[in-house]
């Protein structure tokens, strides 16, 4: 039968996304997570031996990072749909054309913007922020040390949208758990070696250089038109940018609303109050390890889809925000009726009585953020991130002099509060848009808004609960009713039955195994 008429083709291209779009997610997860389970172990060795001061620099100098990779211009997102779509139709010829246009584009603006960081990081370090006179000078250079990795992070982020539009997820992640590893395990060598935080930072420019060859070479490997370097076509540099652009004022927007809280309270409080917030904050952006596994592999999977079948797109989104909601909320809940006893077992209890209050608040925020993160890549899939550019810049507006306000009022509690609403905001709106812009996913975006409501305030009424046996009898009780209710929601009857049948094929064989 003709491949344009077979009535099936939809169904069989939506099949395909979403095996493609589970085993991306997955190997992303594994990618991700091995590397957090040896940096939960490692965290506390490094902050007993940088002390709060030197670890305050330390997180600051990872902020900072992910605050100017603003710089990649939207271009490694845009690259992954526009590599895609040349590849689909089996251009690769021009697919290479636009991955060294992207390269030189990513070059122009790096290299003058790292030269003026670093001239001026010593400006930054006596008025922007409050450093100790003793650790002005390993500021210093150890901050300029971190900008000068800036060209590889986005570099290596550019050629991560590559082997995204490839599907070469299994390779990438391969590459990314070693690397990871080291991540962590790297600095505190350095630091064993040498009480410094210039060996610190000079460990993490060594892997980041690891890691941008090691991109290289998976893509080089997938795309044999490479190895001729087409010259950079610089007429295609405005395709390339047409979605870019918006895609990059979300980036501008996104770290700037993450991590300009921790520069405000630096510039208002001791270095030790940043490690309080910081590391309550780091410890907690590990759960987007599942919405950065889950959207990584639901962007490609719901851009193919959304051309043939805008319906499944939808479907899609909500399979994926029932998985991340799944996984992500009873992590969330256990932290916020545990944070204390976690953080002390975890640092220390003179640092959990500091921080456990702020952890909670953030651990809200966080649920919000990551469940609304599915809808954030259904508007880029279906080619409107225009549309989630200018509601970040409308949530800029009114959360950032919040923000302000209620540290300079509060503290870092206050700082926390404001990410909280901010979050939550950011996710019932993205939700709303999805309704507005595709009017077939109107169905799917409100049983994610309701189910993730539902979570945020369930987590929000968790702060009041006492400690000790209540806390455990609301696991036991309120857990698990939450996440029925959320597969009821999130999954359609026939679904749920397939589900159900699936299970029990399964119980005979376990039940003969354990007789046996």
């Amino acid at each position: 039968m003709n491949q344009d008429t077979d009535p099936t083709q939809p169904e069989a291209q939506a099949i395909t996304a979403k095996r493609n779009f589970l085993a991306g997610a997955g190997w992303n997860a594994l990618g991700r997570g091995l590397p957090l389970l040896l940096a939960l172990v490692l965290t506390p060795i490094l902050l007993s031996q940088m002390g709060v001061e030197r670890w305050g620099i330390f997180t600051l100098a990872l902020s900072l990072v992910g605050v100017v990779s603003i710089l990649d211009l939207g271009i490694g997102a845009s690259l992954t749909r526009v590599v895609a779509a040349e590849l689909a139709v089996g251009r690769e010829d021009r697919a290479a054309a636009m991955i060294t246009t992207a390269l030189a584009i990513l070059a122009v603006v790096l290299i003058p913007f790292t030269l003026v960081a670093v001239t001026f990081m010593p400006a930054v370090v006596d008025h922007a922020l409050n450093v100790p006179p003793a650790l002005r000078d390993q500021s210093i250079a150890a901050l300029r040390i971190m900008v000068l990795t800036l060209p590889l992070v986005v570099l290596s982020a550019a050629l991560w949208g590559t082997l995204t539009a490839c599907q070469l997820f299994r390779a990438a992640n391969l590459v990314n758990i070693p690397v990871g590893i080291f991540y962590y395990l790297g600095p505190a060598i350095a630091l064993a070696l040498w009480d410094n935080m210039v060996g610190v930072m000079l460990s993490l420019a060594l892997l980041r250089l690891v890691t941008c060859i090691a991109y290289f070479v998976l893509v080089w490997r997938r795309l044999p038109a490479l190895h001729h370097w087409p010259r950079p076509e610089w007429r295609n540099a405005r395709s390339l940018m047409k979605t870019g652009v918006w895609m990059m004022l979300s980036n501008i927007l996104s770290p700037l609303s993450l991590y300009g809280d921790r520069f405000l309270i630096g510039a208002l409080f001791p270095l030790a109050v940043v490690s309080y917030y910081t590391t309550s904050f780091d410890l907690l952006t590990r759960f987007w390890i599942v919405s950065v596994s889950v959207t990584g592999a639901l962007f490609p999977a719901m851009a193919s889809t959304f051309s043939s079948d805008p319906a499944r797109t939808g479907t899609l989104m909500r399979h994926g925000a029932a998985l991340v909601i799944g996984l992500l909320f009873p992590a969330c809940l256990i932290t916020v009726l545990f944070a204390k006893p976690l953080l002390s077992l975890w640092l220390h209890a003179d640092f959990a009585e500091h921080s456990y209050g702020v952890l909670r608040i953030l651990a809200i925020g966080i649920f919000f953020s990551c469940s609304g993160s599915t809808a954030g890549s259904f508007l880029d899939a279906i080619g409107r991130p225009d549309a989630g550019a200018k509601f970040m810049a409308l949530l800029a507006v009114l959360f950032i002099p919040l923000a302000m306000l209620l540290t300079w009022r509060f503290g870092i509690t206050g700082a926390a509060v404001a990410f909280a609403l901010r979050s939550a905001t950011e996710c019932l709106g993205r939700l709303a848009l999805c309704r507005n812009l595709q009017p077939q996913a109107d169905r799917d975006s409100r049983i994610i808004g309701s189910v993730s409501a539902m979570g945020g305030l369930i987590l929000a009424i968790s702060i009041f609960v006492p400690a000790g046996i209540m806390s455990f009898l609301t696991v036991l009780t309120v857990l698990p009713a939450y996440l029925l209710f959320g597969a009821y929601c999130m999954f359609e009857r026939h679904e749920r039955l397939v589900a159900l049948a699936g299970m029990l094929r399964l119980m005979p064989r376990r039940i003969g195994a354990s007789v046996s």
